[in-house]
C-alpha cells in the first residue's frame, strides 16, 4: 500500500515474526478490499462512464488516488473518463492522435504496466518519456493497461509526489482491477452494441412493412425519409432516382415538408459524377464523409436551408446491380456518421430499392394495360369519325383525358408551303389568333422534324424550340413533338405537353410510344 504501515502498541514479538505476521493481516485486508472492488465492478449495470467512475471510486479505497487517470481508447483517440490532479476533478477530456503517445503507447503496444519508483532515478531507463505540464510533476507512478482478451481498451493511472509511494503490492492490486475494469467495460460495449443493433433491426423492419403497404410513388419516398429521419435522429435524409438516360440523379423526397416541396417544385437534380450523390450514383459504391468541408466531391445546398450539415453518407438503391437512386443522410456532427451508420443505411437501401423496383413494375404493368386501352378507344373513335375535323377533335379531347396530357394540339401542314396551321387543341385557350401557325423559321424543333420525322421531347431551357407566345401558353415542363405521317410523307404534327412529376421519368419512353401511335392512327384518319 502507498501509506506507512505500523504495528500495533503493545505487542511484541520477534522482528521477522511480526513483519510476516503484519504483512499475512495487510494482505487479508487488501484481499477483501480487492474482492469486494472486482465484484461491485462485474456486477455493475452501468454503462461505460458509469464503470468508469466506479473503478475509480473502488480504487480510492485501496491506494492513494489524488493523482489518477482512467482512459479508454475510442477510435484515434484517447478519451480520459476520469482525470484526478491533487485531488481534483477536471473535466473529461478527448486527445486525438495521443494513443500511440508516451507510457501511454509503450502500454497499448506491449499490454504491460509499469512502476514507477521515482521518475527523477528512472527516467533514462523509463520504455517512455511521461509529458507534465506542471512544475511540481509526480515522482512515483504506477500506470496499468486495460486488457480484455487480446485487446487494450484503455489505461488507468496512480501518480504521487512522494518517490516510493507504491510498491508491488500495489501495482498487482491495480492490475487486477483493471483487468476486472477492461472486461465489464468490453461486455458493456458488446452489450450496447447488440441492443442498438437490435433497435435498428426493429426500425427497419418498422419502415419495410411501411414500404409494402404504400404503392403511392410519392407516399412511398416521403415516407421513408421521415420514417428514417425520425427512428434514426439524422438531420436529413433524401432520396435520388435515376430516372432517364440522360445520366442524372433526380430529386424525389426528402425530411422536412416545405424543403420537400420547394426542390420538387425546383426540379432539383445532379449529374452523374457531380457532388456525393452523383458519384454514387455513377459508381453505384456507397460513400462516407466525417467531414464534409474536407471532402471536394461536397457540393453544399443553400446555406439557408441545411446550415449546419458536418458530415453526410450516401448509399445507393441497387436491384440486380442496376442503380435505381441514391439514399442520403446527413448528420450535425462532424464524425457525427460512421460504421453503424452504414450498415443500416445499407439494409435500408436494400429495402427501398425492392419497393423503388416493385412500384415501378406495379405502374408500368398499369401503364400497358392503359397503353392498350387508350390506343383501343382512339381507335374506335377515329373509325366513328365522319370527317378529319372530329378525328382531330376526338384525339385532343382523348390524350388530355387519358393520356394524363396538360395540352394536346394538331398542327396540319399546309397543302401549299411549309406552313402548319392550328387545326385543334385542348388547353392552349391563351395563345393568341396570331400564333396558330408554326414554320421552320420560327420553330427550330419542326425544322428539325421536317429533315428528320422523328419524335423530339423538348424541355423549356431550349426557347427556339418552338415561338415564345406558344411556350407561354403550353402548362407543364416538357413538350413532345411528334410527326404525323402518310406514307413517309410529314402532313403535321402532334404536340402534347406533360408535368414529368405527374409518372417517373423511367416510363416515358412508354408515353412517348404510346403518343406515337396515336399520331400514326390520327395520320391514317
Amino acid at each position: 500500500m502507498s501509506t506507512p504501515r505500523s504495528r500495533k502498541a503493545g505487542i511484541n514479538l520477534p522482528k521477522s515474526q511480526g513483519v510476516r505476521r503484519r504483512r499475512t493481516q495487510l494482505s487479508q485486508v487488501d484481499l477483501a478490499a480487492l474482492t469486494e472492488a472486482g465484484l461491485a465492478i462485474v456486477r455493475s449495470q452501468l454503462d461505460v462512464d458509469g464503470l468508469c467512475e466506479l473503478v475509480y471510486q473502488q480504487v480510492v479505497r485501496i491506494v492513494d488516488a489524488d493523482h489518477f487517470h482512467l482512459g479508454l481508447f475510442e477510435g484515434d483517440s484517447f478519451n480520459l473518463k476520469v482525470w484526478v490532479q491533487d485531488g481534483n476533478r477536471l473535466p473529461v477530456t478527448s486527445f486525438p492522435g495521443a494513443q500511440d503517445a508516451g507510457i501511454i503507447g509503450w502500454m497499448r503496444a506491449t499490454q504491460r504496466p509499469l512502476l514507477v519508483r521515482d521518475f527523477s532515478a528512472e527516467m533514462p531507463d523509463l520504455p517512455a518519456r511521461p509529458s507534465y505540464d506542471s512544475d511540481d510533476p509526480p515522482r512515483s507512478a504506477i500506470f496499468v493497461p486495460l486488457v480484455a482478451g487480446d485487446e487494450v481498451v484503455g489505461s488507468m493511472s496512480v501518480q504521487h509526489h512522494r518517490p516510493n509511494a507504491f510498491d508491488e503490492d500495489d501495482l498487482r492490486t491495480l492490475g487486477i482491477i483493471g483487468h476486472h475494469a477492461a472486461s465489464a467495460i468490453v461486455n458493456e460495449r458488446l452489450f450496447r452494441t447488440v441492443q442498438r443493433r437490435a433497435e435498428q433491426l426493429a426500425a427497419v423492419a418498422e419502415v419495410s412493412q411501411a414500404l409494402t403497404a404504400e404503392l403511392d410513388f410519392d407516399q412511398l419516398l416521403t415516407k421513408v425519409v421521415e420514417l428514417i429521419r425520425e427512428h434514426f435522429g439524422y438531420y436529413h435524409a433524401q432520396i435520388f432516382l435515376v430516372e432517364d438516360e440522360s445520366h442524372r440523379a433526380v430529386f424525389r423526397a426528402s425530411s422536412g415538408h416545405q424543403l420537400n416541396q420547394l426542390w420538387l417544385q425546383q426540379g432539383r437534380t445532379q449529374s452523374f459524377g457531380e457532388g456525393i450523390i452523383g458519384w454514387v450514383a455513377a459508381t453505384g459504391k456507397p460513400l462516407l464523409v466525417g467531414d464534409v468541408a474536407e471532402e471536394p466531391r461536397y457540393i453544399p445546398d443553400d446555406p439557408r436551408l441545411l446550415p449546419d450539415t458536418q458530415s453526410e453518407l450516401a448509399v445507393p438503391l441497387v436491384v440486380e446491380g442496376v442503380v435505381l437512386g441514391v439514399l442520403d443522410v446527413q448528420s450535425r456532427e462532424p464524425g457525427g456518421l460512421g460504421d453503424e451508420d452504414l450498415f443500416v443505411l445499407t439494409t435500408l437501401a436494400n429495402q427501398v430499392a425492392v419497393a423503388v423496383d416493385s412500384t415501378w413494375s406495379y405502374w408500368a404493368k398499369q401503364e400497358e394495360a392503359w397503353i392498350t386501352t387508350v390506343l383501343l378507344q382512339m381507335a374506335e373513335a377515329a373509325n366513328q369519325a365522319e370527317n378529319l375535323d372530329e378525328v382531330v377533335g376526338a384525339v385532343t379531347r382523348l390524350t388530355t383525358m387519358l393520356v394524363g396530357a396538360v395540352t394536346c394540339s394538331v398542327w396540319l401542314r399546309e397543302q401549299e408551303g411549309d406552313g402548319f396551321e392550328l387545326a385543334d387543341a385542348v388547353g392552349l385557350d391563351d395563345l393568341p389568333p396570331a400564333a396558330g401557325r408554326l414554320t421552320a423559321g420560327t420553330s427550330t424543333a419542326l425544322a428539325q422534324l421536317m429533315v428528320r420525322p422523328a419524335p423530339l421531347l423538348l424541355r423549356r431551357d431550349e426557347p427556339a424550340a418552338l415561338p415564345d407566345a406558344l411556350w407561354r401558353a403550353l402548362a407543364g415542363d416538357e413538350v413532345m413533338l411528334l410527326p404525323l405521317l402518310t406514307q413517309n410523307r410529314l402532313i403535321g404534327c402532334l404536340l402534347v405537353s406533360l408535368d414529368s412529376e405527374s409518372v417517373p421519368v423511367r416510363l416515358h419512353d412508354k408515353r412517348m410510344g404510346m403518343l406515337n401511335g396515336i399520331a400514326q392512327q390520327v395520320a391514317a384518319s
